[in-house]
């Protein structure tokens, strides 16, 4: 028979469940309302047993009482199981509660064409005057992430349409593209490197092309990072942009030069002067200039990308330049990161 109990402020429904089991469930702070829950609980999983309700629909109505942060918990869950890497979790779950705070989504149904439409069109307001991570393709991703999220939800009972079918995507071609950063010719990073006027950024500049490492990974760089006897750089997860602890070897050239930086430094103490985005873009776009160097799409990422091209350019496995980049798809790296040109294609057929 249901009955009610008290545990602190609130009392709880305590019911027979559909399996002949007793059931607990958090009522209501007022007594007579909470034993009314019990009761209709009880009451419909007599006539599960009895077979006069289906037991899919109650399952269905209860996924649809849930309120929106129950849903993104369960999806967080379920993109975890299916072995997602933690970086793809994190971003999906990002976007998908972005898009629900801008809809003031409370439950799943509260997405909708019109509430993405809002969210969509202020993004490119906000992409007009030049806010960061507003481009057509980051629209595109975290709009994907919602509505791979509904096509879940969908397919748990939670909600009774998909409302994102074939929503429309932005363009990403042409002037919508992205800009690459280019790589350095071998000749052009020559100079780069043997240019000696600013110490602080020839370090710079050396340790990045040599390593691969991002801006912001250089920048948190300190002599804990490094094992000379076995030669590694180790990247902790909370440097590393995969989320992740990752290990690359030291190049030979580098290891003076390291060993130089990290002299006298604290164990967690940055061995690279590495000023802000910025700065140091501008920094080395000067370099360039004052060196004859082409800026023409050059940024600090291109020290990455020419580490990428000239591994490729050495005939490196494609699995092992993978690994070296530190991506977790070989696409992004022979897609993005490795430019070769007509003379590569000319010098593969020569040695057939």
């Amino acid at each position: 028979m249901a009955t009610v109990l008290k545990r602190g402020k609130r009392w709880y429904a305590i019911y027979q469940g559909d399996d002949g089991r007793q059931r607990w469930k958090a009522g209501y702070h007022d007594k007579n309302e909470t034993l009314k829950l019990a009761r209709r609980l009880e009451d419909d999983a007599g006539k599960i047993r009895n077979g006069d309700i289906d037991p899919a629909t109650e399952i269905k109505r209860a996924e649809r009482a849930k309120a929106i942060d129950q849903h993104i918990s369960g999806y967080e869950s379920r993109l975890k199981a299916a072995g997602r890497s933690a970086n793809h979790v994190d971003y999906t779950i990002q976007d998908i509660r972005e898009i629900a705070e801008a809809s003031g989504a409370t439950n799943a149904r509260h997405i909708t064409v019109e509430t993405v439409d809002r969210w969509k069109l202020g993004q490119m307001e906000a992409q007009a005057q030049g806010v960061k991570g507003t481009s057509n393709k980051t629209i595109n991703r975290k709009i994907g992430s919602v509505q791979q999220f509904l096509k879940h939800l969908k397919s748990s009972g939670a909600i009774d349409e998909y409302v994102l079918f074939k929503y429309p995507k932005l363009p990403t071609g042409g002037k919508h593209a992205r800009r690459v950063s280019r790589d350095f010719t071998r000749d052009e990073l020559g100079k780069l490197l043997a240019d000696a006027e600013k110490p602080d950024r020839h370090a710079l500049y050396n340790f990045a092309a040599r390593t691969g490492l991002r801006m912001n990974e250089c920048r948190q760089v300190t002599p804990a990072f490094f094992n000379f006897e076995h030669r590694t750089i180790h990247v902790p997860k909370d440097v590393a942009k995969a989320k992740k602890d990752q290990v690359i070897p030291l190049h030979p050239e580098l290891v003076e030069l390291v060993k130089g930086l990290c002299k006298d430094k604290a164990s967690d103490e940055r061995i690279l002067h590495v000023p802000d985005k910025k700065c140091v873009n501008r920094n080395l776009r000067a370099d360039c200039k004052r060196l004859g160097i082409s800026i023409k799409n050059v940024s600090f990422h291109s020290l990455r990308h020419t580490f990428c091209t000239l591994l490729a350019r050495a005939n490196v496995h494609p699995a092992i330049l993978q690994k070296l980049a530190r991506h977790s798809d070989l696409k992004t790296t022979l897609g993005y990161y490795v430019h070769l040109q007509r003379v590569d294609e000319l010098d593969a057929i020569a040695k057939l």
